[in-house]
């Protein structure tokens, strides 16, 4: 902001109120006794000789305006975190809501981490400017002082911001960095969460994304718009956030992963929950130890295998899926925004409803976010999302697999009933699979003898 800014002084020195209260009598009595009267003395004759109309040199309201953005005969003190503003009371409670009710003196004193003194003094300064301007890297200290003040219409204007196209992704995530410690705005983290997308996989690989909030990356995992190749990419970036300051970050394991789209994860990935070969995932065993001690996995691991092990069967024909698949019985969780990125090492087809599911290590992992940092401003430019890919080789090659699988599934829906089918994989998947295994190699056996 450009103006005169109410700034006194800084530090952990307090103003005096006693001897404030003295200075502005005094000033006050300065004030009446010299003050300089803009009346102009204008008789006029409006059908009686004894009414006089006054008029003024200037209109009152100019008058006021300069005094109160000149900051002259101020009423009030308030002292942010040893930072004193002399401001005009009228003003303040104007505007804030909390001010008419808290403001019953000349001093007040505020000592709250919701409130900044540079989102003090930001805030008073819109209230006394007709136009103020706003610098982006303070933007989260005046929502703050907007909200804890209760000034609706500088939280309405705050908001018109965020919904205006002037955030990009990454401007968004940068608010979201600025404001890792305003817990107290968690809705405006989570409308900065669902800006990110096709950015996900660069802002995870930064040390910024290390240092959000637990509630900041449980509401960027909650996201629908993420657009990534494969729900892995998402586990990997929860994994690295908790290994960063683990042990410290322990308590957070449950609510970060819980986050994590099980469906989505391939069987290889998800068998390693509940087995010795979770140490072999990256450097994250111990946080996958804690994870596999968590009451409840286990049917969070077999209602992941059993929607992960329909979506491949469907072999990512969405229409298929729903078609054969009584929806309303199963209510499928909800996909990301399934990207296929040409440049990726384990790319792979992509569908509406499903990701590339094939297993993805860590290494691969690393390599990718790699060449994602290095990449310049159009690191984006080979990413395709999956409802904008269409007719082309892709498809046909799978078309003949898409095939066989859907015969597949049709067979086992006619064995069972679709509610017996559903009870059966979702307790006891792994026999179930077993079971056709060892079928189908006695199936061959029998060939092979023939």
């Amino acid at each position: 902001m450009d103006k005169h800014r109410p700034y006194l002084t800084k530090g952990s020195t307090q103003p005096n109120p006693a001897s404030f209260s003295k200075r502005l009598h005094g000033a006050f009595e300065l004030f009446a006794r010299g003050a300089t009267r803009l009346i102009d003395y204008d008789e006029q004759k409006a059908g009686k000789n004894d009414i006089l109309v006054l008029g003024h040199s200037k209109p009152p309201l100019d008058v006021l305006m300069e005094h109160v953005q000149s900051n002259k005969y101020a009423d009030v003190a308030v002292t942010v975190k040893g930072h004193s503003f002399i401001c005009h009371s009228l003003v303040l409670c104007i505007y804030s809501k909390r001010m008419v009710k808290e403001l019953d003196s000349n001093c007040m004193f505020i000592n709250t981490p919701q409130l900044t003194a540079k989102g003090f003094s930001e805030a008073y300064q819109w209230m006394v400017s007709e136009h103020a301007d706003l610098d982006p890297s303070n933007f989260i200290d005046v929502m703050r002082a907007a909200y804890y003040l209760k000034i609706p219409d500088l939280i309405d204007s705050c908001w018109q911001i965020l919904n205006s196209e002037l955030f990009d992704e990454f401007s968004a995530f940068g608010l979201m960095y600025q404001g890792r410690n305003a817990h107290e705005l968690a809705k405006i983290h989570d409308l900065l969460a669902g800006r990110l997308s096709k950015s996900m996989l660069r802002v995870a690989s930064s040390r910024e994304f290390l240092g959000l909030s637990e509630r900041q990356v449980c509401g960027i995992l909650q996201s629908n718009s993420l657009a990534v190749n494969s729900e892995m990419e998402v586990l990997y970036s929860a994994l690295m956030w908790l290994n960063h300051l683990w042990p410290k970050r322990s308590s957070s394991t449950h609510k970060i992963l819980k986050n994590i789209r099980f469906g989505y994860l391939p069987p290889t990935m998800l068998s390693k929950f509940k087995s010795r070969e979770r140490n072999k995932v990256g450097s994250f065993g111990p946080i996958l130890n804690v994870f596999a001690q968590l009451p409840g996995l286990t049917r969070l691991i077999q209602d992941g295998v059993f929607y992960s092990s329909l979506i491949m069967t469907s072999h990512k024909d969405s229409k298929y899926l729903l078609e054969s698949i009584e929806y309303n019985q199963l209510k499928l969780i909800n996909p990301r925004k399934w990207v296929r990125d040409s440049k990726c090492g384990y790319h792979h087809v992509v569908s509406p409803l499903c990701p590339n599911m094939r297993y993805i290590s860590f290494q691969q992992f690393k390599e990718y976010l790699y060449q994602l940092q290095i990449a310049d401003r159009y690191f984006d430019q080979f990413m395709s999302y999956a409802e904008d890919i269409k007719d082309g080789k892709e498809v046909s090659d799978l078309q003949d697999k898409q095939n066989v699988n859907e015969k597949l599934l049709h067979s086992r829906l006619s064995e069972l009933s679709l509610s017996q089918y559903v009870l059966l994989v979702k307790n006891n998947f792994s026999q179930f699979t077993k079971s056709k295994k060892k079928e189908n190699k006695m199936k061959n056996k029998v060939v092979r003898f023939n």
